[in-house]
């Protein structure tokens, strides 16, 4: 019985909200539903549009009739800890310099990998160290096993990402689980969440079969039921940017978990689109994942994308990453934590805060846009009762409940040169740099996600 399922639960509920959840079939068929709080005009994000959709005004001055909305995706306190990131230098001392809820412990050196130097012998500083550092932020970590010590594989090949060895399969699975049961045990309670592996599709991180890895789920959980039973227990991660390592992967990983009665409390999911992709790309790609976890008969569970960016270079021929200016990185990671809502995905843990590089096409980091953006987005959200969304054409608008004001989040979802659209409103319209205007009485809409205000 996986703790999810558990009625008495509190830690559970406290984590990702009460949240309902519906195929993303339900999104697109919606009609549009315009909350249309304020307005005024904003700054284009996007090209320079080559045509231009009217939505249907609201009488100036007054809230427009707030009619039923569709059950779409989450609908709640929308909780801080959706708001994740990775912080690659977090037991160095480096910590964001916005709000960061959430972490998640990858490529931050405390990998098995790391810690564990040969059977009975780890180093456990700089695990503790970014433990230490997320708790005098107050942020919920989340932990990821693997990827495996060369001492400690079956197979060593020289290809695989993270080191020789490291994405084969334990020697037993008694030495993985000796791993895990250490991990869980000694930080008891202060760390909340558990991920099994990482891009457990992709052979760079793991050449074992799926029915290994559900058999290591079951470890996991076994592990935290004893040592740690207020902790979550995460799924291995899919990524969806490569379909047929989902085909040969996530269907047989679930047929797995199923076999051994789902010992997990949370789904997980990686979708980074094609380096040429967009957020509505990526929107597709959950859609997809969803669909395989209905096709399994999954009990309800949470899904959290616990890894994601855009511009990353790939597939295939693709070996450049996407160039995107100050103003897209920004209206696409706010593009990204609201179409996770939207869709039903109750945390997002983003990739990664650390200097630019030549990897990823965002980047957050101190004085970036897309970091305002991240600030920007909680503030606008968090806590607040979200209440569903809709989308006509391109149009997206999402309400807001927040201490009985009506609020709305409004954007343009498409290709990269989707053109901008208006809604008639007044009131106050809220950018993603943090700044807010009086109305106009119409508010131009890109791919830049705004926040209408009466």
């Amino acid at each position: 019985m996986t703790r999810a399922l558990r009625p008495a639960d509190s830690f559970l509920a406290r984590r990702v909200g009460h949240a309902r959840f519906t195929p993303l079939g339900a999104v697109l068929a919606g009609a549009v539903i315009l909350a249309a709080c304020g307005g005024g005009a904003t700054t284009t994000t996007a090209p320079a549009p080559t045509d231009t959709a009217t939505a249907s005004p609201s009488p100036v001055g007054t809230l427009p009739p707030r009619p039923e909305l569709p059950e779409i995706g989450f609908t709640g306190e929308v909780p801080a800890d959706h708001y994740g990131m990775h912080v690659l230098e977090v037991a160095s001392g480096v910590w964001p310099d916005v709000p960061t809820p959430s972490i998640r412990l990858w490529d931050s050196v405390t990998s098995w990998r790391e810690i564990q130097l040969a059977p009975g012998t780890y180093d456990w500083k700089r695990l503790d160290k970014a433990v230490a550092a997320a708790e005098k932020k107050g942020a919920s970590i989340q932990y990821v096993f693997g990827p495996t010590p060369e001492w400690a594989a079956t197979d060593i090949k020289d290809t695989d990402l993270k080191g020789p060895g490291s994405a084969s399969p334990p020697l037993d699975l008694a030495t993985f689980e000796t791993f895990v049961n250490a991990v869980v045990k000694r930080y008891q309670g202060r760390i909340d969440s558990y991920q099994v592996w990482n891009e457990a599709n992709l052979t760079s991180f793991w050449r074992g079969s799926p029915d290994l890895m559900a058999d290591m789920t079951r470890i996991v959980n076994a592990a935290v039921d004893k040592h740690d039973p207020d902790a979550l227990v995460v799924a291995a991660s899919t990524t969806t940017r490569i379909p047929k390592t989902v085909d040969t992967f996530y269907e047989a990983y679930l047929a797995g978990l199923a076999k051994r009665n789902w010992p997990v409390d949370v789904l997980a999911v990686h979708a980074y689109p094609a380096a040429d992709g967009t957020p509505a790309t990526r929107v597709e790609q959950i859609s997809d994942i969803q669909g395989y976890i209905k096709a399994a008969g999954a009990p309800d569970l949470p899904l959290w994308e616990t890894e994601v960016n855009f511009g990353l270079p790939g597939p295939g021929k693709i070996t450049v990453g996407t160039p995107l200016s100050d103003a897209e990185q920004a209206a696409w990671l706010a593009q990204a934590y609201f179409d996770a809502l939207r869709t039903g995905v109750t945390r997002v843990y983003w990739f990664a805060w650390a200097p630019k590089g030549d990897l990823l096409g965002i980047t957050t980091y101190p004085g970036t846009a897309a970091t305002k953006a991240y600030a920007t987005i909680q503030e606008w959200t968090a806590g607040a009762t979200w209440q569903g969304c809709t989308q006509e054409g391109t149009l997206v608008t999402c309400a807001l409940d927040r201490k009985g004001t009506a609020e709305s989040i409004v954007w343009v979802s498409g290709p990269r040169d989707v053109p901008s659209a208006t809604v008639k409103s007044t009131g106050e319209v809220c950018a993603l740099d943090g700044t807010c205007a009086a109305a106009t009485g119409e508010v131009t809409v890109t791919a830049s996600p705004v926040l209408l205000r009466p």
